[in-house]
């Protein structure tokens, strides 16, 4: 069942294992079984337990193989389902206050930056100080463009996916 999943032949799952085809075919027929060794190489093959592959009831294997695609996919549709929720409801008109939010922010980041340079320059040549004095401001500054780079992109997206709904 996991083999034809994962759309392997016998002769390729049987090369992954070591084995020959007509050894997992007598597996797949349950007239053998695998020893411990293969037992381990499958569970890590498909990734599932050794407890899960020596279980009873072959009829939960099969039905947990069945749903492992479908649930991993509907997992995906409802994170992508979310994301486009949450854009459309706060995402878009959140995105467009941050951007006006971090250009006042840069605007206030540039203007410390002037102004902490008028009163150094205003105290020493702006020679004599150390070059650690500017880092900070010179920090407050990207960081102030890398936010309002960040919230433009937002808005642009959210209006986008907005336009993309209607």
């Amino acid at each position: 069942m996991f083999r034809k999943q994962k759309g392997w032949s016998q002769e390729q799952l049987a090369d992954k294992l070591s084995i020959t085809r007509q050894t997992l075919s007598k597996w797949e027929l349950n007239t053998s079984v695998p020893d411990t060794e293969n037992v381990l190489k499958i569970s890590t093959l498909f990734n599932v337990t050794t407890d899960f592959l020596l279980k009873d009831e072959f009829g939960d294997a099969e039905e947990y193989a069945r749903t492992i695609n479908v649930s991993d996919t509907v997992e995906k549709f409802k994170l992508s389902k979310k994301a486009v929720q949450l854009l459309d409801d706060k995402g878009y008109v959140g995105a467009y206050y941050m951007s006006v939010k971090y250009a006042i922010g840069l605007v206030v980041a540039v203007f410390v930056c002037y102004a902490n340079l008028s009163v150094l320059s205003n105290i020493a040549p702006l020679n004599d100080f150390p070059k650690q004095a500017f880092i900070i401001p010179a920090v407050a500054l990207l960081i102030g463009i890398f936010l309002l780079i960040k919230a433009i992109i937002w808005s642009v997206v959210g209006y986008k996916l907005k336009r993309c709904k209607e």
